[in-house]
């Protein structure tokens, strides 16, 4: 975390080295990837997000060590009405608008995949004619009716 550059907001610029700083760089980042991972998304090419993970997980530990220093140490934003800590107020509160949007987006293309799967797999067990029963063990034995066994299919995204 190099002190060369202020982090700066659209109205207030955040002294080199200031722990609102780190919080803010963090947020960006973290903004900046979410943007990234939507856009992988929409355009289908999910085997391209793994790799956004690793700066994902330094960013967000970065975000909560950041908050954790502020939680412990208010003051360190100066008095209660100060234009850095309403800034950082403001810039937190956005944030986690963001963050939740983007866990709604997640959680929209679980739901749509999990229901391809899902339909998949009942379409290949009707058109295999397979027979479903327990082996002597109670577990679930599946059998083809003449022919390849189905395949359920599941990625996590």
């Amino acid at each position: 975390m190099g002190q060369e550059a202020p982090a700066t907001n659209t109205e207030f610029t955040i002294p080199a080295g200031h722990i609102a700083g780190e919080l803010m760089d963090a947020m960006d980042g973290l903004n900046r990837l979410f943007q990234q991972e939507s856009v992988l998304l929409e355009a289908g090419r999910i085997s391209d997000i793994p790799p956004l993970q690793v700066e994902k997980t330094r960013l967000a530990n970065e975000f909560r060590i950041a908050m954790t220093r502020i939680k412990s140490d208010p003051s360190s934003l100066g008095p209660k009405q100060s234009e850095l800590r309403c800034c950082v107020r403001e810039a937190v509160k956005n944030f986690q608008g963001e963050l939740e949007d983007h866990g709604k987006i997640l959680f929209r293309k679980k739901i749509i995949s999990d229901g391809m799967i899902k339909t998949i797999n009942e379409e290949v067990l009707k058109q295999s004619g397979a027979v479903r029963r327990y082996d002597p063990n109670a577990r679930v034995e599946i059998r083809a009716a003449g022919g390849p066994l189905p395949i359920a299919l599941n990625r996590i995204i």
